[in-house]
Protein backbone atom coordinates (compact mmCIF):
# COMPACT_ATOMS: atom_id res chain seq x y z
CA UNK A 1 0.00 0.00 0.00
CA UNK A 2 1.34 3.65 -1.49
CA UNK A 3 1.77 6.10 1.65
CA UNK A 4 -1.33 8.68 1.57
CA UNK A 5 -0.29 11.96 -0.55
CA UNK A 6 -1.71 14.88 1.74
CA UNK A 7 -0.20 17.97 3.01
CA UNK A 8 -0.03 18.69 6.71
CA UNK A 9 1.44 21.69 8.11
CA UNK A 10 3.04 21.79 11.71
CA UNK A 11 1.34 21.20 15.18
CA UNK A 12 -1.39 18.77 13.36
CA UNK A 13 -2.28 15.95 16.32
CA UNK A 14 -3.99 13.61 14.81
CA UNK A 15 -5.66 10.77 17.21
CA UNK A 16 -4.66 7.24 16.90
CA UNK A 17 -6.11 5.41 13.79
CA UNK A 18 -7.22 8.41 12.14
CA UNK A 19 -7.27 7.77 8.40
CA UNK A 20 -6.31 10.66 5.85
CA UNK A 21 -7.18 10.01 2.06
CA UNK A 22 -5.08 11.55 -0.66
CA UNK A 23 -5.10 15.20 -1.61
CA UNK A 24 -6.23 16.64 1.90
CA UNK A 25 -4.97 19.72 3.24
CA UNK A 26 -4.46 19.50 7.33
CA UNK A 27 -3.63 22.45 9.64
CA UNK A 28 -4.31 25.32 6.66
CA UNK A 29 -2.83 28.84 8.33
CA UNK A 30 -6.09 31.63 8.92
CA UNK A 31 -5.03 34.81 6.81
CA UNK A 32 -2.42 36.54 8.87
CA UNK A 33 -1.18 33.27 10.57
CA UNK A 34 1.63 31.85 10.67
CA UNK A 35 1.96 28.04 9.50
CA UNK A 36 2.21 26.02 13.19
CA UNK A 37 0.77 29.01 15.05
CA UNK A 38 -2.28 27.65 15.48
CA UNK A 39 -3.11 23.48 16.42
CA UNK A 40 -5.03 21.39 14.40
CA UNK A 41 -6.56 18.28 16.70
CA UNK A 42 -8.64 15.44 15.20
CA UNK A 43 -9.33 13.11 17.53
CA UNK A 44 -8.91 8.71 17.40
CA UNK A 45 -10.17 6.79 15.09
CA UNK A 46 -11.59 9.39 12.55
CA UNK A 47 -11.24 8.97 8.70
CA UNK A 48 -10.76 12.31 6.55
CA UNK A 49 -11.98 11.69 3.18
CA UNK A 50 -10.27 13.36 -0.36
CA UNK A 51 -9.92 15.91 -0.89
CA UNK A 52 -10.46 17.79 2.68
CA UNK A 53 -9.33 21.25 3.89
CA UNK A 54 -9.03 21.42 7.73
CA UNK A 55 -7.96 25.20 8.72
CA UNK A 56 -5.36 25.24 11.79
CA UNK A 57 -7.38 26.42 15.03
CA UNK A 58 -9.84 23.64 14.83
CA UNK A 59 -10.82 21.01 17.34
CA UNK A 60 -12.48 17.73 16.45
CA UNK A 61 -13.77 15.00 18.59
CA UNK A 62 -13.46 11.18 18.06
CA UNK A 63 -14.66 9.09 15.27
CA UNK A 64 -15.23 12.24 12.88
CA UNK A 65 -16.19 11.20 9.47
CA UNK A 66 -15.95 13.71 6.37
CA UNK A 67 -16.99 13.47 3.09
CA UNK A 68 -14.98 14.40 0.08
CA UNK A 69 -13.92 17.67 -0.57
CA UNK A 70 -14.79 19.56 2.66
CA UNK A 71 -13.71 22.55 3.95
CA UNK A 72 -13.36 22.78 7.98
CA UNK A 73 -12.24 26.72 8.79
CA UNK A 74 -11.31 27.84 12.37
CA UNK A 75 -13.82 29.84 14.37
Amino acid sequence: MSKPDFRSYPNVLLGSGTRVADFCVLGEPAKGREPGEDELWIGPDGTIRSHTTIYAGVRIGARVQTGHGVLIREH
